[in-house]
């Protein structure tokens, strides 16, 4: 008989790029990782966006924060016209190649234009394509809102961490309750 295994999928690298760029920006627990241009080199270069021994110019860094505020409102349920339109102009400041084979469809930076912002609309292109996106979010938790994967099979997930804010929710609304059936 073959053992089941219950362990959580992988996240996919397209969205585990997706959501640490979406973390990058200040939380309760960190600064802003995009806030220098030093932090934001050792960033972009931990998630491989930077084309090997790059450097990211000052417009490069402004793209990013652009693309990062754009993609935590999609995050947070921005799903206007004004979203989509910031999204697609950015997208489109960048020169991407696409190739098929008989197995595969790839994405690529342009030659000579592989830039940070391309790399990251390729991720993000990338889950939407392979239908990942949906399991990205933000936790429910309205002090923290860190991005996460949802590896959840029922895809359900609420909170980056059920220990931290997942319990913390609860323990505030059994409280909630029990004050309300006390002055019920």
């Amino acid at each position: 008989m073959e053992a089941t295994s219950s362990a959580a999928p992988p996240v996919p690298p397209s969205a585990h790029v997706l959501v640490e760029i979406a973390n990058s920006r200040a939380l309760s627990v960190r600064p802003d990782l995009l806030a220098t241009p030093a932090e934001a080199v050792a960033l972009l270069r931990t998630l491989a966006l930077l084309p090997e021994g790059g450097t990211p110019t000052e417009a490069d860094l402004d793209e990013i924060r652009e693309f990062r505020s754009v993609l935590n409102r999609l995050l947070a349920g921005g799903e206007d016209t004004e979203v989509r339109t910031t999204l697609n102009t950015l997208a489109r400041r960048v020169a991407l190649n696409a190739d098929f084979t008989s197995e595969e469809a790839t994405l690529t930076a342009a030659p000579g234009t592989d830039r940070p912002l391309a790399r990251l609309v390729i991720h993000l292109f990338r889950t939407v394509s392979d239908n990942t996106w949906p399991r990205v979010r933000l936790c429910a938790n309205e002090e923290c809102a860190a991005a996460f994967y949802d590896t959840t099979r029922s895809r359900t997930q609420r909170w980056h961490s059920y220990t931290d804010c997942g319990n913390k929710s609860n323990v505030a609304a059994h409280r909630a309750r029990a004050r309300a059936a006390k002055t019920g």
